[in-house]
């Protein structure tokens, strides 16, 4: 896992208001798609050469229900 890599595509979703899935556990949670509202992250540990060892995200999601 890279960090600094997943969180540049959660942020790269959040400003693409891509319409997500959410699940849990496997579990598809909510009747509707999902997206990222914000992101505020801590990061917590890094090496030497600056790469994150270990971030702490916060993420708010908002679903978008269609009812057809």
């Amino acid at each position: 896992v890279n960090p600094s890599r997943e969180i540049a595509e959660l942020v790269t979703l959040m400003n693409d208001h891509e319409e997500l899935v959410f699940s849990l556990g496997g579990e598809v949670i909510g009747l509707g798609s999902w997206v990222i509202e914000s992101l505020d992250q801590d990061i917590k540990r890094i090496d030497a050469k600056g790469n994150i060892l270990e971030a702490v995200l916060s993420i708010k999601l908002k679903e978008s229900v269609s009812y057809e």
